[in-house]
């Protein structure tokens, strides 16, 4: 229905990142009672006539429907990490899709969380990505192992960094132009607390 984005010249996909299977658990068992359970009164129903047909297909057609549905934004619903950024891909509904793209450079922020019963005992959570000027903001929930991807975005980003040629200290100066007082006075802080650390070593 809708084309992928266009990628940049020598910009290949490295990964493509979906909502863990095992967090959609109950839309499939709430799909697959929808259409199992005509099947189990099917005879009965049949010999009712038209409204036991009717009350036959009810059911049956709204799993299929929700199943077709769930799989749909299962796999619309993404985010693609190539070799200079991510791109995030959300779909509303079936005529509405936002594109959010952050390269590399522009990242400011990767933070992972696991959160819950069933994201603790499973592994998924949600991944945070924040860019230094806020423009863009892309949260993605129920991705397996975030703490990881957080991990691997961010090495991701420093490779990209050293193949651009940037200086890191460049980068860094730049990021600081966008805070306010107070949190320059923060980083200012931090940094000389990472100083004394250092030092003791």
């Amino acid at each position: 229905m809708f084309s992928e984005p266009p990628l940049k010249k020598e910009e290949d996909i490295i990964y493509i990142i979906r909502s863990y299977g095992l967090s959609h658990f109950w839309w499939f068992v709430l799909t697959l009672i929808l259409i199992g359970t005509p099947f189990f009164f099917m005879f009965w129903l049949f010999r009712q006539g038209w409204l036991g047909k009717l009350l036959f297909a009810i059911p049956l057609i709204t799993g299929v429907v929700l199943l077709v549905r769930v799989l749909f934004y299962w796999r619309k619903n993404k985010m693609i990490i190539t070799t200079h950024g991510l791109i995030d891909l959300h779909y509303e509904n079936a005529f509405n899709k936002i594109v959010s793209r952050a390269d590399f450079d522009e990242i400011d922020d990767v933070s992972g969380e696991i959160s819950g019963i069933g994201g603790t005992i499973f592994r998924y959570g949600t991944i945070n990505i924040k860019t230094g000027a806020g423009s863009v903001e892309i949260i993605k929930k129920n991705i397996k192992d975030p703490i990881g991807l957080q991990a691997e975005i961010k090495d991701l980003r420093r490779k990209y960094k050293r193949r651009s040629g940037k200086d890191p200290n460049e980068i860094i100066l730049e990021n600081l132009k966008h805070l306010d007082k107070k949190e320059l006075i923060k980083v200012l802080n931090s940094t000389k607390e990472m100083l004394e650390q250092k030092q003791e070593k």
